[in-house]
């Protein structure tokens, strides 16, 4: 029997309910118990890993709701910047921008710049990047061992809008895809259809 311990999200400065949860996750451990840690927020600004490493889990206990239909594993990142280079696979610019823990790569023949940001300044580690073409945000990767999904982005109001998320295999084929319209999410699978974040953390077959 595996025991599933559910919760939101996490983050540098975690909650006393994460706190409880490594807590638990040790005395598990010296049990030969296995449980499972699962998280259901989209977390964005840092690899999952990163942050339940930093408290105590072990990458496999860990589950983020969001990748565990693919076959990627938690993992830290490992995707390099000249990964990046290689997915983006166009002539860039000899001419890099480094600034801290951000690279910017510049594709003037495509009117396009990719800002890389690293897992920590002068690393060669690359948790995201951001695709702005003819001056608009169009795209963000975002990586641990290879890339994890994407967002798609077109203008609107003056501002970037976010309208897709697409998850990826190790492979690079899509498992499936977040629809967005502002606070409502649909979730497309090859066969099957979540109208709703909720109708997608109810079905049976999410974490279990």
């Amino acid at each position: 029997m595996t025991i599933y311990n559910l919760n939101l999200g996490i983050g540098w400065a975690s909650s006393g309910v994460e706190y409880a949860q490594a807590y638990r996750a040790n005395i598990f451990r010296k049990l030969n118990q296995p449980a499972k840690f699962v998280f259901m927020d989209m977390i964005q600004t840092e690899n999952l890993a990163h942050l339940t490493r930093n408290i105590g889990f072990a990458d496999e206990e860990v589950i983020w709701l969001y990748s565990h239909f693919t076959d990627i594993k938690i993992a830290p990142t490992s995707f390099t910047l000249e990964d990046v280079k290689k997915l983006i696979n166009l002539p860039v610019d000899n001419n890099e921008e480094i600034t801290g823990k951000v690279v910017r790569l510049h594709y003037p023949d495509q009117d396009m710049f990719v800002t890389c940001y690293l897992t920590k300044e002068g690393a060669d580690t690359v948790d995201r990047a951001e695709f702005v073409s003819s001056g608009n945000l169009v795209r963000k990767d975002f990586y641990n061992y290879t890339r994890m999904y994407s967002e798609y982005y077109t203008p609107r109001d003056n501002r970037a809008y976010l309208y897709q998320r697409q998850f990826f295999n190790e492979d690079g084929t899509v498992v499936y895809q977040e629809i967005i319209d502002d606070e409502l999410s649909i979730f497309k699978f090859k066969d099957r259809i979540f109208y709703s974040k909720e109708d997608f953390i109810g079905d049976r077959k999410s974490v279990v």
